[in-house]
């Protein structure tokens, strides 16, 4: 349910019952989410992000997006109220999955697992991803390089890159050059030590 800001109580009894009447004709939109906050009954401000340097963004009521939300309980309300908007149960996809929390199913992975034995006397340390992939028969796969193409997947897959963290100061390890080598932890912790004792 949107919710008013301003004007005086009459105007606002009016505007909000002209807005919750369009959301349960139309569905899905500004006037009956939760994030909106009307200025009259066709415009108000969407809450969802924070302000900008010239406040909330403006949007009028039958726009909608992804971040649409109405867990407002209307049944709260009284039933002559109900019956005045054409309150009624709107179905799933009046409403639309993307407002419910979605579940991701996993499909892919990847590690970057060196080779410790690089270079012409096998005492390099070559960066390396192990990848591993649903249905794959065999072995896993490894690459000096992961591409993906956002063609190949849906809306809503998710890409989350977690790397060590050292285990005696609790820094995560960010060296974002390894040409240079596996470089120590600014506290001392040996990452080149670790890192042949897991890979090697």
């Amino acid at each position: 349910m949107s919710i008013h800001i301003r004007t005086s109580e009459k105007d606002r009894i009016d505007a909000q019952r002209c807005v919750d009447s369009f959301y349960f004709k139309n569905g899905k939109c500004c006037a009956g989410c939760d994030w909106w906050r009307y200025h009259n009954s066709v415009a108000g401000e969407c809450t969802r992000n924070a302000p900008g340097p010239d406040g909330f963004p403006i949007t009028r009521r039958e726009e909608a997006c992804g971040e649409f939300k109405d867990d407002f309980d209307w049944m709260s309300l009284p039933e002559s109220y109900r019956l005045s908007i054409g309150y009624r149960k709107l179905e799933t996809k009046e409403i639309s999955a993307v407002s419910t929390e979605i579940k991701r199913y996993p499909i892919m992975r990847a590690i970057q697992k060196p080779n410790c034995y690089a270079g012409d006397d096998c005492d390099q340390i070559k960066p390396m991803w192990e990848t591993h992939c649903e249905g794959d028969m065999g072995d896993s796969g490894t690459e000096e390089s992961v591409d993906l193409d956002s063609n190949l997947f849906p809306p809503g897959t998710r890409i989350t890159i977690a790397v060590p963290v050292c285990p005696e100061c609790a820094t995560p390890n960010q060296q974002v050059n390894m040409s240079k080598g596996v470089e120590p932890c600014e506290c001392g912790f040996d990452w080149k030590a670790w890192t042949e004792h897991e890979y090697g």
